[in-house]
């Protein structure tokens, strides 16, 4: 985990929690279908902010300054993409290349986790990484607080 990309995701969600952006962890990007050509995702923050769209964590990344910086960008569906020379991920796989860490902790911190039985990540009904939060009262003020919690955890 590379802890200053993890500060800068604190940073993110804190202007997501500070300045009242819509929040939904259940969405990369709330989107409305146009008639001719499908989602049209937004790209940038402020375009975001300025419609109102909700954005789950991963959502937020993908349309910050931060991670454009970085190469990143966002899918068709909303959700984070970061491609170079070496990496083609989206969703919580870019937030992982991101966060030089493993895709593990990025589904966690996306709102997923791993179902044994179907061996595969889900949506739970409370969600044990966010403190056993249901996942639908999951807000920025939760992600910050477990966010600085996991910095915490690498920092010592």
């Amino acid at each position: 985990m590379n802890i200053n990309k993890l500060k800068t995701l604190i940073a993110i969600m804190t202007r997501v929690e500070t300045e009242q952006r819509a929040f939904n962890i259940n969405l990369w990007q709330q989107m409305a279908i146009t008639d001719d050509d499908g989602y049209k995702p937004h790209r940038t923050e402020q375009e975001v902010s300025d419609c109102g769209t909700s954005c789950c964590v991963a959502g937020w990344l993908g349309v910050s300054p931060e991670f454009i910086a970085e190469g990143g960008d966002v899918t068709n569906s909303g959700s984070p993409r970061m491609v170079n020379a070496t990496v083609y991920e989206t969703g919580a796989g870019a937030m992982a290349v991101f966060l030089e860490s493993n895709e593990a902790i990025a589904n966690q911190i996306c709102g997923f986790e791993w179902h044994e039985n179907e061996n595969c990540y889900y949506f739970p009904e409370t969600n044990t990484f966010y403190f056993g939060t249901h996942t639908t009262d999951i807000t920025p003020t939760t992600v910050v607080k477990r966010l600085t919690e996991l910095l915490a955890e690498y920092e010592v």
